[in-house]
């Protein structure tokens, strides 16, 4: 991850309990990450985001995620022989375990992963980093999380 040149900025979570929260396809948490990349190797095509709602405070144990959710994939723009990608992307994210009450989640954490054309394989970027090494320096924030309604 040290050399992954990519940045997830803050990221903004709407954690208001879906209508009909109880559902088996309620999706009671959406999340709206911020995600700059740049000096991407040409094989990254596609991004996507994935964000799972914990039960603890601390973001960084990721033990007994209540629920787990992935963006749709995105593509990356080619420009000089690099790819890259600056928006937003929102990520659903469903209870695993619908009748759970969603505010027994009280922290959340969200990660870019890329896809690798050559290898047609998804990885997250500490995989990515280990096939396509990037400048050293570069900026390499690459998971976020925080605390939910705070």
């Amino acid at each position: 991850m040290r050399r992954l040149c990519l940045l997830l900025a803050g990221v903004m979570a709407l954690a208001a309990p879906a209508l009909g929260a109880g559902e088996p396809d309620a999706q009671p948490f959406a999340f709206v990450v911020p995600v700059s990349l740049g000096s991407l190797h040409k094989n990254l095509t596609l991004l996507r985001v994935r964000c799972w709602v914990l039960p603890g405070m601390d973001w960084h144990t990721m033990t007994g995620a209540l629920g787990e959710g992935v963006s749709g994939p995105e593509d990356t723009q080619l420009a000089h022989g690099k790819r890259s990608f600056i928006g937003e992307v929102t990520v659903h994210v469903p209870l695993h375990d619908p009748r759970q009450d969603p505010s027994a989640a009280h922290s959340y954490r969200c990660q870019v992963e890329l896809y690798d054309a050559a290898g047609r394989v998804w990885g997250d970027a500490q995989q990515i980093d280990k096939r396509y090494p990037m400048k050293p320096g570069a900026v390499n924030v690459t998971e976020t999380g925080g605390r939910i309604g705070a």
